[in-house]
């Protein structure tokens, strides 16, 4: 996600660079995805039985991001339950006035504070230097009044849903201790949700923001694809990467969103027909089906009308957005990985090994067929005002049970399909369901989606 310099007149500034101004009508289509896109098809026919890397290194640069600092000497990990790489203070003071004064903001430790390093929860970065400049997302929510307390823990290099870390230490689920936190933005949740932080900047390319709020028992917003910069952010997965936040108050995804030229202040309309899918029902347990049931009960009672959608599945879409994800994670980290393997935690490492091992038409065939799901999806917000699942299809496993490497299959089930579409999508916690379950929001455009969660959260509550 970091960004090489750029020429005066590039067409690919992001939207920081430029003066404020109304969010695009096609966020989640970019131009340079079409070059992409016309790429892809002619490297297809010329190279259907070459490695991946050709194709990767086009998106990887199409979307400016590069491969992690080298090692370098530094510092011993902390190695403590909570949620913080370092803590601010006093707190770093705003920059400005507005909206969003005396709010207290954790930043994920991949994104860029001035005079902190990014470690981003691995050895591979353990000498890391000290930022000199903000990331845009911070720059923008410190002019608006917020204070930063500081830089929170995360699964290593945000590639993986647990939030298990053995360099920084793992955080206590605040909400359920002696389960996961979730990942990869697990500091990020346990800070909000244990009153430590009122917003916490998280990344999201398969549900890193959604999967640890719904752990932890808070709100968890991914935008729609581009709505937010991702410069200044470490890259994963440049197609799949998204800049989003957690909070404890839903209220709190308004304001937010508005500063960052997300949405306009005007509410939007109530929605009235929801789209209901059971996500992947053969993986759910039976607290989580039980939860959703007594949401679309809820709702059902408040006047809403509810049905059945025709929601792609895990099993539909699994395959390909590993092949999509992996690759361009094994090319973003190819130095390193070349050069110091030792220093990857062994789940990590074994991920980006397996994403070196895609070939060029695995890795076609994974966008060709995420694109597709993309259109399905989309259909079926013509149909309805928004589509409701929840937000994983278990609650969040013991840390014992997390050793088993199958499980991160579960975990991301109802998560990874919305980063291929670029839809909004938020998980917002349903009560009453010790231990936490989500119910997960996708919708058209993120202020239907804000303001649909804030209308269920309140719902909800009233029982």
């Amino acid at each position: 996600m970091d960004r090489p310099p750029r020429r005066r007149g590039d067409p690919r500034l992001g939207r920081a660079r430029r003066p404020p101004g109304p969010p695009s009508p096609h966020p989640h289509r970019p131009p340079r995805g079409r070059r992409v896109a016309r790429r892809s098809r002619r490297l297809w026919s010329e190279a259907v039985t070459e490695p991946a890397a050709a194709l990767v290194d086009l998106v990887v640069a199409a979307l400016g991001a590069g491969d992690p600092a080298p090692a370098l000497p530094g510092p011993p990990p902390t190695g403590d339950d909570g949620a913080w790489v370092w803590r601010a203070d006093p707190p770093l003071p705003p920059t400005g006035d507005g909206p969003l004064r005396g709010v207290r903001l954790g930043v994920k430790d991949i994104v860029a504070v001035a005079g902190h390093p990014r470690r981003a929860g691995s050895a591979v970065r353990s000498g890391a230097p000290s930022e000199t400049a903000d990331a845009p997302v911070v720059a923008a929510l410190r002019a608006a009044g917020a204070l930063v307390v500081g830089s929170a823990k995360l699964h290593e290099f945000a590639f993986g849903v647990t939030g298990i870390n053995a360099v920084d230490g793992t955080p206590t689920n605040p909400a359920a201790p002696g389960r996961v936190p979730g990942g990869s933005s697990s500091g990020s949740a346990v800070a909000v949700g244990g009153g430590e932080a009122d917003v916490a900047i998280g990344t999201d390319t398969g549900g890193s923001c959604r999967i640890p709020a719904a752990c932890c028992g808070v709100v968890g917003y991914k935008p729609t694809r581009g709505a937010v910069t991702t410069e200044g952010v470490l890259a994963l997965a440049p197609s799949l990467d998204h800049v989003g936040w957690l909070v404890r108050d839903v209220r709190l995804l308004r304001p937010l969103a508005e500063v960052l030229r997300i949405v306009g202040p005007p509410p939007s309309p109530a929605v009235r027909r929801i789209g209901v899918h059971q996500g992947s029902a053969d993986l759910a347990d039976p607290v989580v089906v039980g939860a959703l049931d007594r949401v679309v009960d809820r709702l059902r009672r408040a006047g809403l009308e509810v049905v059945d959608v025709d929601w792609p599945t895990a099993a539909e879409s699994f395959a390909a957005s590993t092949a999509v994800m992996f690759a361009e994670a094994a090319h973003v980290h190819r130095r390193m990985l070349s050069e110091r393997p030792d220093l990857y935690g062994a789940d990590v490492r074994t991920r980006l090994e397996h994403g070196t091992q895609i070939d060029l038409p695995t890795y076609l065939r994974g966008r060709e067929e995420l694109e597709r799901l993309t259109h399905r999806c989309r259909g079926v917000l013509t149909i309805v005002d928004v589509v409701i699942g929840t937000t994983m299809p278990i609650v969040p496993p013991t840390i014992a049970e997390a050793a088993d490497p199958a499980l991160a299959a579960r975990l991301v089930a109802n998560t990874r399909l919305a980063n291929r579409t670029g839809l909004p999508a938020v998980s917002v916690p349903v009560p009453g369901t010790p231990p936490p379950v989500g119910l997960q929001i996708e919708g058209p455009d993120d202020a239907t989606v804000i303001d649909t969660a804030a209308r269920f959260v309140d719902l909800l509550a009233e029982g």
